[in-house]
């Protein structure tokens, strides 16, 4: 649920959660990606933050994981192209 933190904590949060992971651990994260759409149901009705696929990569670079994946949620769903999944290694 980063969306609902403020944007300026979302670098905190990663660096506070890869302090939780063992070595070999894995952060699997999903938040939703900006688009027109979601600006509207996420950030207007739901009051959550959006995220571009670069603003994410850079976050998680910054908080120190070496090795970011973007996977994809669903190949059937209509939503899925509004959620990001990363799949993050310390």
């Amino acid at each position: 649920m980063l969306e609902y933190l403020p944007k300026h904590k979302i670098g905190n949060a990663l660096e506070n959660l890869k302090k939780l992971l063992r070595d070999s651990g894995l952060l699997l994260v999903f938040i939703t990606k900006r688009s027109f759409i979601t600006k509207l149901l996420a950030g207007r009705w739901w009051k959550t933050n959006t995220y571009k696929k670069s603003e994410i990569e850079s976050l998680f670079h910054k908080a120190g994981f070496e090795s970011i994946e973007f996977k994809r949620f669903s190949q059937t769903s209509w939503w899925a192209n509004y959620i990001i999944v990363i799949e993050a290694k310390k």
